[in-house]
């Protein structure tokens, strides 16, 4: 017979040629792909504006030297160094939204600190949430 009548599994086959054509075009995501980029914008753009903040906080409400000053960017830094390896770590083995979520913690932890540490005009509770912010930070490196 010269009629060309396809059986169940030929169709499944092209069907499957057909999807897999479709899905070369398109990029794949996970589910949890656009809301975990909103939440690491969003915690971006409150530390973004922040930086911009910190030198005259500390310059003109905490009247602190200007070395103090560079001591209380490096302590962020440092911040950061040792949450490296620690993050490093636990990238491997805990997902990657539980980090974020740590990570959003810490950094409020953070902000309520240098906060207290600005009406109480204590450079060292507001360094020390330099510190933290520096350590949270990482987490969203992930």
């Amino acid at each position: 017979r010269s009629d060309s009548i396809s059986t169940p599994n030929e169709l499944k086959l092209d069907g499957f040629k057909a999807n897999e054509q479709e899905n070369e075009n398109n990029v794949k995501m996970t589910p949890d792909f656009i809301p975990m980029i909103r939440i690491i914008f969003w915690n971006s753009m409150g530390f973004f504006f922040f930086s911009f903040l910190i030198p005259h906080v500390i310059n003109q409400l905490l009247e602190a030297l200007p070395t103090e000053l560079g001591l209380a960017f490096s302590i962020q830094m440092i911040g950061g160094l040792l949450s490296a390896p620690l993050v490093g770590y636990l990238t491997d083995r805990v997902s990657k939204k539980l980090l974020i979520l740590i990570g959003s913690f810490g950094r409020a932890t953070c902000y309520i600190l240098m906060y207290i540490g600005i009406l109480l005009s204590s450079l060292l509770l507001f360094t020390t949430g330099m510190f933290i912010l520096g350590f949270f930070v990482g987490f969203f490196w992930t």
